[in-house]
């Protein structure tokens, strides 16, 4: 899982510098899932994925804590 994590941050970051697209990566450890966030400059469009993505995070780990 480490390795694939450190593919996929690699990708991420060549992806980052290109002329077209901006990836954020977020990694939901609760459901072992990662997500990659693509963002279009030209459209000059701001969407906050890894924001959102963390914060359900925290909340499904304050959810997961309260239950156990």
């Amino acid at each position: 899982m480490q390795y694939l994590g450190l593919l996929i941050c690699g990708f991420a970051q060549w992806h980052h510098y290109s002329d077209r697209f901006k990836n954020l990566i977020s990694l939901d450890e609760t459901h072992k899932q990662i997500l990659i966030f693509s963002i279009a400059d030209d459209l000059n469009q701001r969407y906050y994925a890894l924001q959102d993505a963390l914060l359900q995070y925290q909340s499904h780990k304050i959810i997961h804590e309260s239950l156990y």
